[in-house]
């Protein structure tokens, strides 16, 4: 069965100066120097409201010593010439297929991976 995930339905959002986070998945804390990391993925749009759209991307977090948020970097996006809307869907297949369509089921970005075979540590 294929998951789909709309944009809408993520629980929680992070402001951190022009940047909206919405998370998908997140890591435990990493402490580091009297900093506390944190890496996830998810749809992050910038500006206020998000009408320019939505990109599904990694990032990392770093929180100081009191869980404050001090500082969040995008370190990878999938669809940085296609943005996605509100109500767009991740779908992971039954076959490991990562697939990313925009609100209206225009397909906009695969991790195409579907064929490769993965091997866990």
């Amino acid at each position: 069965m294929d998951e789909q995930y709309p944009v809408s339905r993520f629980c929680g959002t992070v402001s951190l100066q022009d940047a909206l986070v919405r998370p998908i998945l997140l890591s435990s804390n990493i402490s580091y120097n009297d900093m506390n990391l944190q890496f996830g993925c998810g749809f992050l749009c910038y500006g206020s409201p998000c009408d320019t759209g939505y990109l599904l991307a990694t990032f990392f977090a770093v929180y100081d010593i009191d869980g404050r948020l001090f500082d969040m970097e995008m370190v990878w996006s999938s669809n940085r010439d296609q943005m996605v809307q509100e109500n767009a869907t991740l779908t992971l297949s039954s076959i490991g297929q990562l697939v990313l369509r925009n609100s209206d089921g225009t397909f906009v970005w695969s991790a195409n991976t579907s064929t490769q075979l993965f091997k866990g540590w």
